[in-house]
């Protein structure tokens, strides 16, 4: 089971370009405002610790989660990656878009 976070956390240069840097700067730049606020108020709405999150968006997702990978995701430090905010929509049964879409409210 692949871990977030790891693999290609080294910086590769290919023909004069630094993935990690561009993928950082595109989910900064597409990140909903709105994300962290909601994945919080999943999880709060659920009653769950964020070490229980974890365990039950790992599980779903197919990838190792921590109590640390959903504080940064609650707090906008880290964006999750798809596999994971399918598993909250999955988690909380509303639509992704739900999730992603700043003008659309969640229905917990």
């Amino acid at each position: 089971m692949p871990h977030v976070g790891s693999g290609a956390s080294g910086r590769r240069p290919v023909r004069g370009f630094v993935w990690g840097d561009a993928l950082t700067h595109m989910r900064q730049k597409r990140r909903p405002k709105r994300l962290a606020a909601k994945l919080l108020q999943i999880r709060e709405a659920l009653g769950l610790s964020q070490k229980e999150m974890a365990k039950r968006l790992g599980k779903l997702a197919g990838v190792k989660l921590t109590d640390r990978n959903v504080s940064k995701y609650e707090r906008g430090k880290s964006v999750p990656p798809l596999e994971v905010v399918l598993a909250y929509s999955n988690i909380a049964n509303v639509t992704m878009n739900q999730i992603v879409d700043d003008k659309v409210d969640l229905s917990l």
